[in-house]
């Protein structure tokens, strides 16, 4: 079961995010040595599935350098490196093409659990073409490397969006939620959809380094980084151990819920949703409050009980 939301935002920005990241590596900051050429064989723990993915970092040539590449420029989302792919070839006559970058996780998924799945993605300025096809696609084992293969699987979150990826100068956010059938253990990014089926939008380049431009730079290439993968339930544990006592019910809520802190203590109360977007902000006058959810959309939210600025407690609350 999929569930997939498109949002360009911030994640979520605290210590258990990155403790429960089951990406390794996820802003490919490790690598072996500084990036010369093509291939992302320097980064620590991901490797090139299909094609040659790049490696641009600050230590790189001038190449695969940031802020300046061949593959156009800007600064990474995260630190001081990122990874980029070309997702379609415009070329006259050019074969399907494709370029995918992989990572086994750090343990496989739990059969049922959902889990938050989420990367960044920005339009490489030297490419002439956008798109919007691109994706995640989880597996028990590394896939097959052969484009034929690669272009039988299903990404299990992927964008939705109407427009276009252009954005140049920051970084979208594509995120979802996936429920895991259990035993994925790798982790695939990518377009995983043949050319009939994938969209392009011309929009003229920049500059590049590479001698055999425009020419070479009639594709579809992102740059990639801040790679996700987080259980849900473990969102939950954020500060519970300074957690008096504070339930919600009923969960899922549809219509109103009720908030009781047993110790009577009072507060403010927020509703986040999964990009961390204040969604609700209110008061707490007593130990047990209703609270009606007329026009916040149906989804999973982090409810954050707080006082004097602290967050006390939290706790996941889906809205039917």
């Amino acid at each position: 079961m999929i569930r997939s939301l498109i949002i360009v935002a911030m994640c979520w920005v605290t210590d258990v995010t990155a403790q429960n990241n089951l990406v390794p590596n996820p802003s490919f900051e490790e690598h072996d040595y500084c990036p010369y050429n093509v291939g992302i064989s320097t980064v620590v723990n991901w490797m090139d599935i299909q094609g040659s993915p790049d490696h641009y970092h600050e230590c790189g040539s001038l190449e695969f350098g940031i802020p300046v590449s061949w593959g156009g420029g800007g600064y990474a989302k995260t630190g001081q490196a990122y990874i980029g792919l070309g997702t379609r070839h415009m070329a006259s006559g050019a074969p399907e093409f494709r370029e995918y970058a992989g990572a086994p996780l750090l343990s496989p998924l739990i059969a049922g659990a959902e889990y938050q799945v989420s990367f960044h993605v920005s339009f490489g300025d030297s490419a002439w073409y956008a798109g919007k096809n691109i994706g995640v696609h989880f597996s028990a084992g590394q896939p097959m490397g052969d484009l034929a293969h690669m272009l039988t699987l299903e990404p299990q979150v992927r964008y939705e969006g109407e427009t276009f990826l252009t954005e140049k100068e920051g970084w979208t956010r594509i995120d979802g939620i996936y429920s895991a059938l259990g035993g994925e253990n790798f982790l695939t990014i990518g377009n995983f959809d043949d050319n009939e089926a994938t969209e392009t939008l011309f929009v003229e380049g920049g500059g590049v380094l590479k001698p055999n431009a425009p020419d070479y730079w009639k594709a579809v290439y992102y740059f990639i980084d801040d790679v996700c993968v987080i259980d849900v339930d473990s969102l939950t544990s954020i500060g519970e151990e300074t957690v008096r006592t504070m339930n919600i019910y009923p969960n899922p809520a549809l219509g109103h819920f009720t908030i009781e802190t047993g110790d009577g203590s009072n507060g403010t109360f927020q509703l986040l949703d999964m990009a961390g977007r204040e969604v609700l902000s209110m008061p707490l006058q007593s130990s047990k409050q209703q609270v009606a959810i007329e026009g916040i959309p149906a989804g999973i939210y982090m409810a954050v009980l707080s006082q004097k600025g602290v967050a006390m407690a939290r706790r996941k609350l889906v809205v039917e």
